[in-house]
């Protein structure tokens, strides 16, 4: 059996409808696609802000370390020359120390052999002119070097100069023993003190006085008491004996006025001080003495 064709109205309203719901598609698919696209598109300019701000941020960070790290290099350069200048005039100063230390030593020495070559003048002096007073006049005064005391007026007191000696062996300190040395001593000092102010004889000649050779740290040992009584005068004899014999405390200050009165009544530039536990101080008594007041003396002194 044959089937019957639709009618031609039905056909076309149906491929109306088709179209109808086709271009419906399209113009739907067309939208999304168009949505899709914008947001690509947003994203991809969100995408470019965030790489930029990081950048930024990056670039910031490496410039504020570039500046602190520039910073902490000029500070330590600046440390580091301020260093360098501190040591500079450090060594500098060290070298004209050593400079001025070099030329005190050499005047020191200058003074040394000086001393040495009027000692030995003494000395063939003393040994050319060793006759007895019947003999004296037989000396040659041409070879005799002028003498020290030419200016000083007739019957003024000679000038003692004070011998030195070797350092003694090193004993235990008792103060029992000192007291009955310094009795000893002063026993023995008390034959020559009678003869030490009294006038020198006119007819025999009077030699230069004999400066000690302390410099050079040589002592001749002796046994003679006179010259040992007059190294024992070295030490002070004032009230106040119990501070260098060990019963009291000792005391800088007035160890000093003792040097002071000392000297005053001995009148010697060269000396030494024997303190109560038989140290001899055996430098120059007068650079000694200047260093010793002005480190912890009190009363002025002029040599």
């Amino acid at each position: 059996m044959k089937s019957k064709p639709l009618p031609p109205s039905n056909t076309k309203e149906k491929k109306k409808l088709l179209e109808d719901t086709a271009s419906d598609m399209i113009s739907s698919f067309e939208q999304q696609s168009n949505l899709m696209i914008q947001e690509l598109k947003r994203s991809i300019v969100i995408s470019k802000k965030m790489f930029q701000v990081k950048t930024k941020y990056i670039q910031d960070k490496i410039v504020d370390l570039d500046m602190k790290l520039g910073e902490q290099i000029s500070t330590a350069q600046i440390d580091n020359a301020r260093c360098h200048q501190k040591h500079s005039a450090q060594l500098e100063q060290v070298l004209v120390n050593v400079k001025m230390e070099t030329g005190r030593m050499y005047a020191i020495q200058r003074e040394i052999k000086e001393e040495v070559k009027r000692l030995e003048q003494s000395v063939n002096q003393k040994t050319t002119c060793s006759h007895p007073p019947e003999e004296a006049s037989t000396c040659a005064p041409s070879h005799s070097p002028p003498r020290d005391d030419a200016d000083k007026p007739i019957g003024t007191k000679p000038e003692v100069s004070l011998q030195y000696y070797s350092r003694p062996q090193p004993t235990a300190f008792s103060r029992e023993s000192q007291l009955t040395k310094a009795k000893d001593q002063e026993q023995a000092g008390a034959s020559h003190s009678s003869t030490r102010h009294s006038k020198a004889s006119p007819n025999v000649p009077e030699g230069p006085s004999q400066k000690p050779q302390n410099e050079n740290n040589s002592f001749a040992p002796s046994d003679n008491h006179q010259k040992m009584s007059q190294l024992w005068k070295a030490i002070p004899r004032t009230a106040d004996w119990d501070t260098f014999s060990g019963k009291s405390k000792y005391n800088h200050n007035l160890f000093i006025k003792q040097v002071d009165m000392y000297a005053q009544d001995y009148m010697m530039r060269n000396y030494m001080i024997v303190s109560r536990l038989g140290i001899l101080f055996t430098k120059t008594a007068k650079h000694w003495y200047i260093n010793m007041r002005e480190t912890h003396g009190s009363n002025p002194w002029d040599w």
